[in-house]
């Protein structure tokens, strides 16, 4: 009866000091931090960066929700679009010409995002789109 009492408290105490190690996340071996690689996907030739400064001039993307295309309110200092859907799989590329309207007739119904890049490969804005 006391071996049987020992193990237990000593299995007692030994949860209690593990879940007291555990609570510490620092000192947690796992992480929350997931990181996902695509092998399916080509990389790109040069990687998009974030903006340098945060002077930018306001561009929307309209109609928003869309149908069949989506234009830019201003595209002076864009050179390429990216639509990516939520999952942030990139869908449809674009180059920039003025006065445009760029087709998503043919993606399906859903969120996505629209990602504007100047020529040096700089993010100059990342809007949402409604596909309807």
């Amino acid at each position: 009866m006391k071996k049987n009492l020992l193990l237990f408290c000593f299995a007692v105490l030994f949860g209690l000091s593990l879940q007291a190690q555990n609570s510490d996340c620092d000192q947690c071996p796992y992480s929350d931090n997931i990181s996902y690689t695509d092998n399916n996907t080509a990389p790109a030739q040069k990687p998009v960066t974030q903006p340098a400064n945060n002077r930018v001039k306001r561009i929307s993307v309209y109609p928003n929700p869309a149908s069949d295309y989506f234009a830019l309110t201003d595209a002076t200092n864009v050179n390429q679009i990216f639509v990516f859907n939520i999952l942030g799989r990139k869908v449809r590329s674009f180059k920039i010409e003025n006065h445009n309207k760029y087709n998503i007739s043919e993606l399906p119904r859903g969120r996505y995002l629209v990602q504007l890049v100047d020529s040096n490969n700089k993010i100059v804005t990342t809007q949402r789109l409604n596909k309807k």
